[in-house]
């Protein structure tokens, strides 16, 4: 089922369809498809000692630890670097909804920045700070940020 709903799209993201409709965590690198963000954890490197979660610490005759009670992994993503994304782009019900999220979380963007994608979707999940994720199937319009302020204030 399609529903309408509201993004900013920032200057540089991947482009705005279906093939790169993923969401990760605020202010992440992203890969060069857009489905895996760098992890903050380990800054990507996938390094991290931790205690061996199969001995907790133990080793002895531990498989994963190879007896030395630790792990140079990063727990976050388990040594890669990177960690999957959520499918479908962050968005939201409506312009005012919108509004508030992205003041919220970036200030207050100027035009340049990105624009305002009003679109069609399916919703197939939800983002890191609960907002519905949706893969886009036809764009409605786009504006810039500066019009969406003004809708809302009307």
């Amino acid at each position: 089922m399609s529903e309408i709903l509201y993004r900013w799209h920032r200057e540089g993201a991947p482009a705005f369809d279906a093939e790169h409709a993923w969401s990760g965590l605020w202010g992440a690198e992203y890969s060069a498809d857009g489905s895996r963000t760098q992890c903050r954890t380990c800054d990507g490197t996938g390094e991290g000692w931790r205690d061996c979660p199969r001995c907790h610490g133990a080793g002895g005759d531990c498989s994963r630890c190879e007896g030395a009670g630790v792990i140079d992994e990063c727990e976050d993503c388990d040594g890669e670097g990177w960690q999957d994304c959520v499918r479908g782009f962050s968005a939201c019900w409506s312009a005012a909804e919108l509004h508030a999220y992205i003041t919220a979380h970036a200030g207050t963007p100027d035009d340049a920045e990105g624009r305002v994608i009003v679109f069609e979707g399916r919703v197939a999940g939800t983002g890191f700070d609960g907002e519905p994720c949706a893969v886009p199937q036809r764009v409605i319009e786009e504006i810039p940020w500066s019009e969406l302020v003004r809708r809302t204030q009307a």
